[in-house]
């Protein structure tokens, strides 16, 4: 009896010990990019209740703010969304105006993306592992948002780019976002 115990508890030692690892890690890139300025396109999913609303935006962010251009679908490309120590509001050519808190019970591009960067430059890190799709070898954070919204990203394993990310609502998953084109400095 004892026999099969000691294993199964090396096992869990280990496993454990891997998943700090991966936090620290993933703390380590998160505290480097809050120094950094980066760009990327997103293209986003949000739940809206009864249908999803697909939008891609060019985002660009550092630590002064971010702007996050739609560049599809093409009946709204060119808005923009601006996120700095002044607040966050949409700018359209010359006119600018103030974001809400959204439609009610949702939260589209505007608002979610912004809560992405601060997940990615300052976020709390609830747990990481290690995944794999495919032959691609990933690295997974959970962030914490609020009780009820937690941040799910995931990273290229060696250079800790990210991928994708889902926003959860008490577990359920209302807004995606897959992310390429990354790049910095």
């Amino acid at each position: 009896m004892k026999r099969a115990i000691l294993p199964a508890l090396m096992m869990a030692l280990l496993l454990t010990g891997c998943g700090a690892r991966q936090e620290e890690r993933i703390e380590a890139r998160r505290d480097a990019l809050a120094e950094e300025e980066f760009c990327f396109t997103a293209r986003t999913r949000t739940d809206l209740g009864d249908a999803w609303f697909d939008c891609d935006l060019a985002v660009e962010a550092g630590r002064e703010g971010a702007a996050m251009t739609v560049t599809a679908p093409e009946t709204i490309a060119g808005i923009c969304v601006l996120v700095d120590g002044t607040g966050t509001r949409l700018e359209c050519e010359e006119l600018r105006f103030s974001l809400g808190a959204g439609l009610e019970d949702c939260l589209g591009p505007a608002e979610a993306l912004p809560m992405l960067l601060e997940a990615l430059t300052a976020g709390h890190v609830l747990r990481a592992w290690r995944e794999r799709d495919g032959d691609t070898a990933l690295s997974v954070a959970e962030f914490y948002r609020t009780d009820a919204l937690t941040w799910s990203v995931w990273y290229t394993e060696e250079t800790l780019i990210p991928l994708h990310a889902a926003l959860r609502d008490q577990g359920r998953e209302i807004f995606q976002c897959e992310i390429t084109d990354w790049t910095e400095g």
